[in-house]
C-alpha cells in the first residue's frame, strides 16, 4: 500500500514538472516574439514616446508569464486541493493556447509584411540615389543656384486629426516652385500597416507631384510594424539601404536612417557616414537629411519624456557632422518649424505637412534662433557657390522665415 502510494506521489511529480515546464516553454516563446518585435525597426523608439503602447507592451510581456503562475499553483495544490489545482492546469492550458494561437498569427502577419507587395500604387516620380541630380558648377554664374530643393515631412496619411486642406496646399506650392527635388522625411503614414494610407498618400502625391522628382526618408511610424522593406520598395526605389548619398556637383545630400534615438545608428551607418564625409571636399556644401531631429525645442510626451535635444544623436551623430564641417541638418518629427545653431552647424525642424501642429511647446532649445508653432508648410533651401539660403513657407506660399549661411569652411 505504502508502494502504491509513493508510486502515486511519484506520478503527480512527474506530470506536474511536465507541465510546469510545458508552460515555461510557451512563456519563453512569446517573450521571444515580445524581443523580436521590439528589435525591429522604430518599435522600441516608438514605445518610448507612446505611453499606452507600452502599457499595451508591457502588459502583454506580464500576461505571457500567467500560465507559468497557474501551473505552479496546480503543482502546489494537487494533493491537498486537486479540484482546484486541476481548475488552474486548465486555466493554464486555455490561457496558454490561446496566447500561442495570438502569437503564432502575430508573428505570420508581421512577418509577410517585410515580403509583401503593395500592388496598385499610384507611380511617382522617385529621385534615385547617387549622382541623380545636375551639377550646375559647370556653367552657373556666381549668384544663380546650384540647387534648389523643397523640404517637409510628417503627412501623416490616415491620421483622422492631420490637415488635409494645409496637406494638400503644401503639395501644391512646393510644386509650383519648380524644385530640382522635393524631400518629404517620414510619417508618410501614422501607422506603417496601414495600406490604405500609403495608397492615399500614393494617389494624392501623385497627381499634385506629377513631374515632380520625389525623395521619401523612411519615419518611425513608416517603420511599424516590420515595415521597413515594404516602404522601401513602394516609396525609395527599392534601395538596399535606407542610408545614401544623392550628389548634385559640390553639393552633397546626405540621408540619414535615424527614425528616434540611435539604435538604427549602427557601426555600419556610422562608418558609412564617416567614410562618405572624409571624401567629400570642404568648399563643398554637404547637406544632411534625417527623421529624428537632432537639436530641437518640443514637449513633453505621455511618457513624461521630453521630445527635444535628443541627447542621444547630439552625443553620437552631432560631432561627426562637426568635425568635418557639415553645413545644415533637416529633420522633421517635431511638428513645428525651427532653426538652430550648434557649433557652426545649421539645424531645421519642419514637421508640418500635416500632423497636428505641437501647440504648447514645453521646452525650448538652448541652440534655437527662430521657431513657428502655428503654421503648416514646408522648407525651401538654395544653395549657392559659397552659402545657402533658407526660406520656410507656410502652407499657402508665404514667406514667414529667411536667412542665409555661409558654407562652412575649416
Amino acid at each position: 500500500m505504502k508502494k502504491d502510494s509513493v508510486n502515486s506521489e511519484t506520478k503527480i511529480t512527474a506530470k506536474s514538472g511536465f507541465f510546469i515546464l510545458l508552460s515555461l516553454a510557451i512563456s519563453l516563446v512569446i517573450t521571444l516574439f515580445g524581443a523580436w518585435l521590439k528589435g525591429t525597426s522604430g518599435f522600441n523608439g516608438f514605445l518610448k514616446f507612446n505611453r499606452d503602447w507600452q502599457n499595451v507592451y508591457n502588459g502583454v510581456l506580464f500576461s505571457s508569464w500567467l500560465p507559468v503562475i497557474f501551473m505552479l499553483v496546480y503543482a502546489g495544490l494537487i494533493q491537498a486541493k486537486p479540484k482546484t489545482a486541476k481548475t488552474a492546469r486548465a486555466l493554464s492550458l486555455v490561457y496558454s493556447a490561446i496566447l500561442l494561437l495570438c502569437t503564432a498569427a502575430g508573428f505570420f502577419y508581421v512577418s509577410s509584411v517585410a515580403v509583401a507587395s503593395t500592388s496598385g500604387l499610384a507611380p511617382i516620380s522617385i529621385l534615385p540615389a547617387g549622382n541623380s541630380l545636375e551639377d550646375r558648377s559647370l556653367y552657373a554664374k556666381k549668384y544663380e543656384p546650384l540647387l534648389r530643393i523643397g523640404i517637409s515631412s510628417d503627412p501623416m496619411y490616415g491620421d483622422p486629426d492631420a490637415a488635409k486642406t494645409e496637406r494638400t496646399a503644401t503639395l501644391q506650392n512646393m510644386k509650383a516652385q519648380k524644385y530640382d527635388a522635393v524631400f518629404i522625411l517620414g510619417n508618410l503614414s501614422h501607422f506603417g500597416l496601414d495600406t490604405e494610407a500609403y495608397r492615399e498618400a500614393a494617389d494624392e502625391i501623385s497627381e499634385i507631384m506629377e513631374g515632380q522628382p520625389v525623395r521619401f526618408v523612411m519615419g518611425g511610424r513608416d517603420a511599424l510594424i516590420n515595415n521597413r522593406y515594404r516602404f522601401a520598395r513602394n516609396f525609395c526605389g527599392n534601395d538596399k539601404e535606407p542610408f545614401y548619398r544623392i550628389d548634385a556637383g559640390p553639393v552633397h545630400l546626405i540621408v540619414l536612417n535615424l527614425l528616434y534615438d540611435t539604435a538604427e545608428f549602427t557601426a555600419k551607418q556610422k562608418d558609412w557616414l564617416i567614410k562618405q564625409l572624409e571624401n567629400i571636399q570642404q568648399t563643398d556644401t554637404t547637406i544632411v537629411l534625417c527623421h529624428s531631429y537632432m537639436a530641437a525645442s518640443g514637449t513633453k510626451t505621455s511618457t513624461g519624456k521630453i521630445a527635444a535635444d535628443s541627447t542621444d544623436i547630439l552625443g553620437r551623430v552631432s560631432p561627426i557632422l562637426e568635425k568635418y564641417h557639415v553645413d545644415l541638418v533637416v529633420s522633421g518629427r517635431n511638428h513645428f518649424m525651427e532653426y538652430l545653431e550648434k557649433h557652426d552647424v545649421s539645424y531645421a525642424v519642419v514637421g508640418t505637412l500635416g500632423a497636428p501642429l505641437e501647440k504648447n511647446i514645453t521646452y525650448f532649445s538652448p541652440y534655437s534662433k527662430w521657431i513657428d508653432n502655428t503654421h503648416y508648410g514646408w522648407l525651401e533651401v538654395e544653395v549657392y557657390t559659397d552659402f545657402f539660403i533658407m526660406t520656410f513657407y507656410s502652407s499657402d506660399g508665404q514667406v514667414i522665415g529667411q536667412l542665409s549661411k555661409d558654407t562652412v569652411i575649416e
